[in-house]
């Protein structure tokens, strides 16, 4: 969700969400989205669910998103 309406919506079939998933399946949609409505002057903010605080997502993010509200903050 953001000031310009929904991203689509992914569904994965099992019902507890990982890292790994998050990073291959969820993260790459949110990118995708948020490039094509913003360009480059966006920032990508999450909540502090484990796969979207795991080390390896901080990491994808902070090394694709052009900003990130990181765990911390």
């Amino acid at each position: 969700v953001c000031s310009e309406g929904v991203t689509r919506l992914v569904i994965l079939d099992n019902g507890t969400v990982n890292h790994q998933q998050y990073i291959d399946e969820v993260l790459p949609v949110a990118l995708k989205y948020g490039n094509n409505v913003f360009g480059d002057d966006w920032m990508f903010q999450q909540d502090s669910a484990k796969p979207h605080t795991h080390k390896l997502s901080q990491e994808w993010c902070n090394d694709h998103f052009p900003e990130l509200i990181d765990k911390d903050h």
